[in-house]
């Protein structure tokens, strides 16, 4: 296995641990957060932490495949790209007139995101 695949397959994992434990976080204790946020129907946020939940299977599948599926980490890419960009949406036209912090978080969250992105996009390239 080279370098580029095996750094691939850590940030693929990387990508799964992050979603597993916000999706988790999400489901566990969305009522906190959405009043941090200021979300009035905390219910969303935990129907995105079932939703980052489930995403973080595929990703971790993705990261153990024997042979990496070039098509299943491209989609995984797509799917961190749209994330981002919604995230810019909400940021930017603030939508559901959240919290600064509510909105700070997302950020983060994205910021974030936008990093596996980019770095799942360099080492599959690589391999």
């Amino acid at each position: 296995m080279q370098a580029n695949e095996i750094k691939l397959r850590w940030v693929l994992k990387a990508n799964a641990a992050f979603s597993l434990v916000s999706g988790v976080t999400l489901i566990l204790v969305h009522s906190v957060i959405a009043e941090l946020m200021d979300v009035r129907s905390p219910e969303v946020l935990l129907y995105v932490g079932i939703g980052l939940v489930l995403f973080s299977a595929t990703v971790f599948q993705a990261g153990l495949r024997k042979d990496i599926s070039v098509k299943q980490v491209q989609s995984i890419i797509v799917q961190d790209w749209v994330w981002v960009a919604g995230s810019a949406v909400i940021i930017g036209v603030q939508a559901w007139e959240l919290s600064h912090l509510g909105y700070w978080m997302i950020a983060g969250v994205a910021l974030l995101v936008a990093d596996f992105a980019i770095f799942q996009m360099r080492f599959l390239k690589r391999i």
